[in-house]
């Protein structure tokens, strides 16, 4: 069986919807039966009476109260049909909205208009851009009479807001103009980077002491929520060099250091050393340490906004090969005028500070001395009237031979004997 309803005494049957229909005129007979597709049977009717046409009464809803993101409309009416007839008087259910009639609220979860029996609702998370010039209030009867008014409002309404300011601390550019935060809402900040001759932009502090303690809050870009306003000051990082350095064939060579944008920084004072050597200074380059060009002293104040690595440069050792010995050291022989021993000179006295080696005839001087690394040899000699010899050999080839000295009357010579790793070192005088 089908259900099936008539409004024009039986003339004309619809289906019954579940969800009951329309009788516009009262007196209006409705009959009811159910139908098994060839007999209608008997059916059932009543007389409609006392239809509710109206919409509700008349009203004029007020804004009552208005938040920092929030402002609740409320009013209230009654049926203008009020019969009671039937269950479908006295129940009136209220819409609001915000834009003119656009949107209603309450929605349901799938974002169904409902309404709601109470005649107070409360818009949340607004913003100042909306315009509350008109708002209106919509009720509804139990019969669906529709009665939709505007608001009384008076002026506009303001909305929370917070200014957000952006200091660079010393740098140039970055945002130029304040942003405007709104209660309840994300913000998000500027992207623009300020810039800073030798540092690094790193951030945003809520202050100058975190900006300069290099404490940062917010990135450039990202979201503000706070509801407060706030000075965001750049945060920044000097930019730092380092300057390392390598004792080249030495040892000892100072820790790293670190040069900082714009400060002078002192080089490190220790020396590397190197066996032989004599610690020159440092280069910048291998090739500039290897050629002797020297670049800072140990201590000196470097400047350059650059890293680095400083190159020890070397100099071979000078050996004064008397001066650095003492009368102990060396024996010393009575010598021919070709230099061949003919007799021990143990009894003859040798000075070494004064050049005079000895009271009468001639005598040798003999030594055997290390000089692989040594560059330079250096003889200290004086007085007049001599001929002053060295024989000596050494490993590869002969280092430079210095003679200071004055008034040198005889004859000065030289001549290598043959090569070894150490210097058999004679040196001879002849009286005249």
């Amino acid at each position: 069986y089908t259900k099936q309803y008539s409004i024009d005494k039986g003339h004309t049957w619809n289906p019954y919807p579940e969800e009951g229909f329309d009788v516009t005129e009262n007196g209006t007979a409705v009959y009811v039966r159910l139908y098994d597709g060839i007999n209608g049977g008997s059916y059932a009717s009543g007389t409609v009476n006392n239809i509710d046409r109206l919409p509700p009464k008349e009203f004029i809803p007020k804004v009552s109260a208005v938040g920092a993101t929030t402002l609740t409309l409320e009013g209230s009416t009654t049926d203008a049909e009020a019969t009671n007839v039937n269950g479908m008087s006295g129940e009136i259910k209220y819409y609001f909205s915000i834009d003119g009639g656009a949107s209603w609220e309450p929605k349901d979860e799938k974002g169904q208009e409902v309404g709601q029996t109470s005649g107070t609702y409360t818009f949340k998370n607004l913003t100042r851009e909306t315009k509350y010039s008109n708002l209106k209030m919509k009720a509804e009867d139990k019969a669906g009479n529709v009665y939709i008014t505007t608001a009384s409002i008076s002026g506009t309404t303001t909305i929370e807001t917070y200014q957000i300011t952006y200091n660079a601390n010393g740098g140039n550019g970055g945002p130029t103009s304040a942003q405007t935060k709104y209660y309840g809402k994300t913000l998000k900040l500027d992207e623009t980077k300020p810039t800073r001759e030798g540092y690094t932009f790193q951030g945003w502090a809520t202050s100058q002491a975190n900006a300069n303690a290099g404490t940062v809050t917010y990135a450039a870009g990202a979201d503000y929520t706070a509801n407060a306003g706030a000075n965001l000051w750049a945060v920044w990082k000097i930019i730092t060099y380092t300057i390392s350095y390598n004792a080249n064939g030495g040892s000892g060579e100072p820790q790293a250091q670190t040069k900082q944008y714009g400060v002078t920084l002192k080089l490190d004072e220790t020396k590397p050393t190197r066996a032989n050597y004599t610690f020159q200074g440092w280069s910048t380059t291998k090739a500039r340490a290897d050629a002797g060009t020297i670049d800072y002293a140990a201590g000196a104040n470097y400047t350059a906004n650059a890293g680095a690595t400083l190159w020890a440069s070397w100099k071979l050792a000078t050996l004064d090969l008397l001066a650095s010995t003492k009368e102990s050291d060396w024996t010393v022989y009575r010598i021919n005028s070709h230099g061949t021993v003919i007799a021990s000179a143990a009894n003859n006295k040798l000075y070494l500070s004064d050049g005079t080696y000895g009271n009468y005839g001639t005598m040798a001087l003999y030594k055997q001395i290390d000089v692989t690394n040594y560059s330079k040899l250096k003889m200290t000699v004086s007085g007049g009237g001599y001929y002053i010899g060295i024989y000596f050999g050494l490993f590869k080839s002969a280092p430079n031979v210095e003679f200071p000295g004055t008034n040198l009357g005889g004859n000065i010579f030289v001549r290598r004997l043959w090569f070894s790793r150490r210097l058999d070192f004679c040196f001879w005088r002849i009286s005249i």
